[in-house]
C-alpha cells in the first residue's frame, strides 16, 4: 500500500467523462466436509479472481463463509470463520491488498441448496467471493512523472487457529500435548469421531501432556463381544452404537464443561435418544442415563451425530439408544444346562439395534444349572438371539461355543404366555416367558 505511488497525466476521450456505475462479479470456493483447507479447485478459482482484479478498478472484495448443517450451530460458526480466514490469507499471499478485503461468516444459517442430498450439502460448504469494481478508464498518454515509492510494512494477518486432530493408533490410543488453542478432534479407527471444543477443558492452562484411549463399540460384533451394559435403571435399551472415552492428564481425570460432539457410525434406528455415563471402569455395570442434548442421523455418513452439554469428567461414555417398553415388569428367559458356564446372550432387532442381556439369577441343581436372563419384548419386531461362551478344559485348551443356528423370537405372534417367578419377588415383578425357543450351543473351535 502506498501513500502516494504514481502521478499520472490522463487524457480521457471526449470533452468530459461520466462516473461509471459500480459492478460486481461472484465466485464460490467450495470445501471438503469438515475442512477449511483450500482445495486445488479452490486455488484455481482464487487465481482467477486475482487475474480479474488486475484488469479492473477494484473497490472491495467481500468474503462470506458458510457450512452445511452437520454439526452444532457453534461449531459451524467456527468452521465458517476458519474457511473465510483461509480464503483471505490465500488472497493476501497472492498480493491482494488487505484494505480491499472484508470478511463475514454465517455458519449454517444461509444455505443456498438443500442439506439433505450430498450435492446440496457440497454447495453449502462454501466461501462466496464478491468483487466490487469499476471498469478501468482508458489511458492515452503514458506516465510523464514518477515519484519514489514509499515503503510501508504490512502487519501480518491474524493467524488461523488450527484444530488439534488426533488419529488414534491400532489400539485406539494416543498421547499428545495441548496448548489450549483450537478444538481437539479425535478420530477412532472404525469411524467414530469426538470433538472437544476449545475452552471446554477446565483449568486448561494446567493440562499440558494428555493421553486418550477410546473403546469404539460401533458394530454389532463389538457391542456383543464387549458385553457392555445396555441398561438404564431397570429399562433395557436398544443400542445403535456407543463409545467410551478415557482422557487423562498424568493418569488423572480432567474436568470439562461445555458441549461435546460425537459421531457414532451405526444403523439408522428411529426414536434414538442420547444417553451418557461417567462410569467406564467396568462396562458390564454401566447404568446409562438420559442426558439433555441433540441427536440426528446423517444418511451420507451412516452415523448418529450427538451433542451433549454440561459438566462432566473426561472419562465418559455416549450411547445412541432407544428404550424398550414394559417398565415395572421384567420378562425373563430360562437357559438350561449351563454346565458351569455363563453364556453371553444378546438380541438384535429388525432395525439392527443390539441389546445385551444380563443374567440376574442362577439356580443350582444337582445335575444342571439354570440361568435367568432379562429379555426385551419389542412389539411388532422379530428379534435375532445371539449367544456364545468360552470353556477351558483340564488341559488348558479353550473352546468357543455358539448358538447352533440363527434363533428368532417373534414378539408379534400374539399375547405372551408368562409365569410369575415368585422366588425373585424381592428383586421386582419378573415373569418368565413360557414360549421362548430352546437354545442349544455348539462347539465352533
Amino acid at each position: 500500500m502506498f501513500t502516494k505511488s504514481r502521478l499520472f497525466c490522463l487524457l480521457f476521450i471526449g470533452l468530459g467523462f461520466t462516473l461509471q456505475a459500480q459492478q460486481q462479479k461472484n465466485w464460490q470456493v467450495l470445501f471438503d466436509f469438515d475442512e477449511h483447507q483450500i482445495t486445488a479447485e479452490g486455488a484455481s478459482l482464487l487465481a482467477e479472481v486475482v487475474g480479474f482484479i488486475d484488469e479492473v478498478e477494484c473497490t472491495a472484495i467481500d468474503l462470506q463463509g458458510h457450512t452445511d448443517w452437520i454439526g452444532s450451530l457453534a461449531y459451524n460458526q467456527a468452521l465458517s470463520t476458519n474457511r473465510t480466514r483461509a480464503v483471505r490469507d490465500y488472497l493476501l499471499d497472492l498480493g491482494v491488498p488487505e484494505s480491499l478485503l472484508q470478511i463475514a461468516w454465517f455458519g449454517e444459517e444461509k444455505p443456498q441448496a438443500d442439506n439433505v442430498s450430498d450435492k446440496g450439502r457440497q454447495l453449502n460448504r462454501r466461501v462466496e467471493v464478491v468483487v466490487k469494481y469499476e471498469p478501468k478508464q482508458e489511458v492515452v498518454q503514458e506516465i510523464i512523472e514518477e515519484e519514489e515509492e514509499e515503503k510501508v510494512e504490512l502487519l501480518p494477518s491474524t493467524p488461523v487457529v488450527e484444530d488439534l486432530r488426533l488419529q488414534l493408533d491400532a489400539q485406539n490410543k494416543a498421547e499428545f500435548t495441548y496448548n489450549c488453542r483450537g478444538d481437539i478432534i479425535i478420530a477412532a479407527k472404525e469411524g467414530a469421531k469426538i470433538r472437544i471444543p476449545e475452552g471446554m477443558l477446565v483449568d486448561c492452562d494446567q493440562v499440558g501432556m494428555l493421553s486418550v484411549e477410546v473403546q469404539e463399540l460401533t458394530s454389532k460384533k463389538e457391542i456383543i463381544k464387549s458385553k457392555v451394559s445396555t441398561y438404564s435403571g431397570s429399562t433395557l435399551l436398544q443400542s445403535a452404537g456407543m463409545i467410551l472415552v478415557d482422557l487423562k492428564r498424568e493418569g488423572k481425570k480432567v474436568n470439562m464443561n461445555g458441549c461435546l460432539e460425537v459421531i457414532i457410525p451405526g444403523p439408522k434406528v428411529e426414536g434414538m435418544r442420547p444417553y451418557f455415563t461417567s462410569y467406564t471402569a467396568d462396562p458390564e455395570r454401566i447404568n446409562w442415563r438420559k442426558r439433555k442434548g441433540k441427536i440426528r442421523y446423517d444418511d451420507r455418513l451412516q452415523a448418529h451425530i450427538i451433542e451433549i452439554c454440561g459438566e462432566m469428567t473426561s472419562s465418559f461414555g455416549i450411547n445412541a439408544d432407544k428404550p424398550t417398553k414394559g417398565k415395572g415388569k421384567g420378562y425373563l428367559v430360562k437357559v438350561k444346562n449351563l454346565k458351569g458356564q455363563n453364556p453371553h446372550l444378546a438380541v438384535e432387532s429388525a432395525s439392527g439395534a443390539v441389546t445385551n442381556l444380563r443374567m440376574i439369577s442362577k439356580k443350582e441343581g444337582r445335575r444342571h444349572q439354570v440361568g435367568y436372563y432379562t429379555f426385551p419384548v419389542i412389539a411388532d419386531e422379530s428379534l435375532t438371539i445371539i449367544g456364545d461362551f468360552d470353556k477351558t478344559n483340564i488341559l488348558g485348551i479353550s473352546r468357543n461355543y455358539q448358538l447352533g443356528a440363527e434363533v428368532l423370537y417373534r414378539s408379534a405372534s400374539g399375547k405372551l404366555r408368562t409365569k410369575k417367578v415368585k422366588r425373585l419377588r424381592k428383586r421386582g415383578d419378573y415373569h418368565l416367558i413360557q414360549d421362548f425357543p430352546k437354545l442349544r450351543f455348539q462347539k465352533t473351535s
